[in-house]
């Protein structure tokens, strides 16, 4: 029996639920040349190793936007966060543009994605994701820019970016495998047949 009652309070202290406190202001983004209005997550100690669960954000919208208007997520420096939190799409429900740089996330799934149906920019540079699986932009097709400089990805899945037609940034620099850069919409066919030959894979 206490073995049971254990097992639930692990599952039940898994993950926990907070708050965002954005900075919400327009900000210009050189790739791609537009602004996005934008969260700016300032409260970033709330992630930690466990999944975060986000309830709801707080802070003092510009010139009368709504979270309805928020196009972009922005969170830097968070040291302890090692997976993506969940429910932020609940909040955000037109997310094009997501930013989780300087942190610790070690993974990231298809599932982890699956909220965000008109997602263009991917930003994960300066993290330590390891591995990238086949199904992970699944449900992601509208991407244009995805942005993995300086990780530690050993591995990716063959086919992991071939199904993304609107793809015309792909930067993979700075990882534990050698796969390069295409900052070019006619260089992505050239990267993505060099990952599928066999250019990330574990042990290289």
């Amino acid at each position: 029996m206490k073995a049971v009652f254990f097992g639930f309070f692990l599952l039940f202290t898994a993950s926990s639920a907070e708050k965002l406190q954005c900075s919400f202001f327009e900000q210009y983004h050189f790739q791609p040349e537009r602004t996005f209005y934008q969260c700016s997550v300032k409260n970033t100690e709330i992630f930690s190793g466990n999944r975060v669960n986000i309830e709801e954000a707080e802070g003092e919208h510009y010139r009368g936007h709504s979270n309805n208007d928020v196009q972009a997520i922005v969170i830097r420096n968070a040291p302890n966060m090692n997976l993506f939190p969940t429910d932020i799409n609940k909040i955000f429900k037109n997310l094009e543009f997501i930013l989780i740089s300087n942190s610790s996330l070690k993974s990231i799934t298809s599932d982890d994605l699956k909220g965000f149906p008109n997602l263009k920019i991917l930003d994960l540079k300066y993290n330590q994701i390891e591995t990238i699986h086949e199904d992970l932009f699944s449900h992601n097709p509208d991407l244009e820019i995805i942005h993995l400089y300086n990780n530690k990805i050993s591995h990716v899945d063959k086919h992991a970016f071939s199904g993304l037609s609107k793809l015309r940034i792909l930067i993979l620099l700075k990882n534990v495998c050698k796969m390069g850069v295409a900052e070019l919409k006619e260089d992505i066919p050239a990267l993505v047949k060099t990952i599928e030959e066999g250019a990330c894979k574990t042990g290289n």
